[in-house]
Order: C-alpha cells, then structure tokens, then sequence
C-alpha cells in the first residue's frame, strides 16, 4: 500500500509526503517508511508544484522508517491529543 500526499503552494513552500508498508531487512518484520520532499517550484500558468529537483537532495528531502511501536504512539497521540516525541540514531546520526 502507498498513500501519497502532495500541498504545493505559489509560495513554493509545500512539500510532498508518501507512506509505504515494507519490511524491515534485518527482523523481517514491518515497518513504514514516510518520505517527505520540499516543494522546489512552482507552475503559475498550470497552477502547479514541483518537487522533483529537490527529491534527491539530502538538505531538502527524508525518509524515516517506522516501526510498530512508533505508528501506535502516533496514532494513539492523534486520537487522544496528547504530546508524542520520539528519538532515533542510525550510526553517528541521532534525531
């Protein structure tokens, strides 16, 4: 299953988000990876968006893999409005 979501803007501020179902390599067991790409143009006479200059640029685009725990905290802090935060390190690379 992917879901993807496109807001462009003629601020060209939007961004671009897709949400795919996978496994993770090393446990076999699932995960969704969400990219997220900002927006890097606009069309005035179509009234359109692009994101396609910056979907390969690392300053300008993301994927993050997430697992089970995370989606329920996530689902579970949008159905009862509360605060979610999460932290993950790939490497020397911590968020």
């Amino acid at each position: 299953m992917i879901l993807k979501i496109y807001k462009p803007n003629s601020k060209n501020t939007g961004h671009a988000f897709n949400f795919s179902i996978g496994s993770d390599q090393k446990t076999e067991e699932p995960v969704v990876f969400m990219g997220a790409i900002k927006q890097s143009g606009w069309d005035n006479a179509r009234r359109t968006g692009d994101f396609k200059n910056n979907a390969k640029n690392p300053e300008k685009s993301t994927t993050v893999k997430l697992g089970e725990f995370e989606c329920g905290e996530i689902i579970s802090s949008l159905k009862n409005r509360h605060e979610w935060g999460n932290f993950h390190d790939f490497g020397e690379n911590k968020t």
